[in-house]
């Protein structure tokens, strides 16, 4: 059971029609990750994601290859770190090359739950995203998907103020906000009502 079954409400829809074989579109919904390997409903480890890992390459894996799959593991012990921006997700991989990382690519799609999913239920995801109200809401979405599992990383209001950009949110979009009830967002949401800028992910 998820712990927080309605998170995210189209994705929920659409994972329930792809575990029922009914989603078509299989291809074009995808997640990018590196450090992980798979083992497929055989039980037979899957040798492309296995080359990628042996040659630290990041790979691109659709819901079709993500269907074959029963289980994934993260390359050493159980940490799992996720992030919102690719250029994050590149610097990542370059400078700590032994840890596995995931890229939500902006958002978390349909592919990123499904392969989130497949790792064991000891593994520790460890989440870091944007300050803006967008990027709270999908922290706080995976926080009611995962629960425990899921860690904020770097989430402080100390770290927006630092690394603050020059643009300003709009009232609208600051009213999104008032839905951020996790403890672990109340600093930078407190922060963010007060100044009503973005602190984006690649300056930290």
């Amino acid at each position: 059971n998820y712990v927080g079954l309605t998170s995210f409400r189209s994705e929920e829809k659409a994972l329930l029609f792809f575990k029922a074989g009914l989603l078509k579109d299989d291809l074009s919904n995808n997640t990018l990750a590196y450090g992980i390997s798979g083992i497929d409903k055989e039980g037979v480890q899957h040798n492309g994601m296995a080359g990628f890992l042996e040659r630290r390459e990041p790979v691109l894996l659709t819901l079709m290859t993500l269907g074959k799959l029963k289980l994934v593991k993260p390359q050493i012990g159980k940490y799992v770190y996720i992030v919102e921006n690719p250029a994050v997700f590149s610097k990542l991989i370059t400078t700590c090359p032994q840890k596995s990382v995931l890229c939500g690519n902006g958002q978390i799609r349909l592919a990123t739950l499904v392969l989130m999913d497949l790792f064991h239920e000891e593994t520790q995801f460890y989440y870091a995203g944007d300050f803006d109200p967008e990027g709270l809401q999908i922290a706080q979405k995976l926080k009611e998907r995962y629960g425990d599992r899921l860690k904020f990383w770097r989430y402080s209001g100390d770290l927006y103020e630092r690394y603050q950009s020059n643009v300003e949110i709009s009232e609208e979009r600051l009213k999104k906000l008032e839905k951020i009830y996790v403890e672990e967002l109340q600093d930078v949401k407190k922060a963010m009502l007060q100044q009503k800028k973005a602190t984006y992910q690649e300056a930290m």
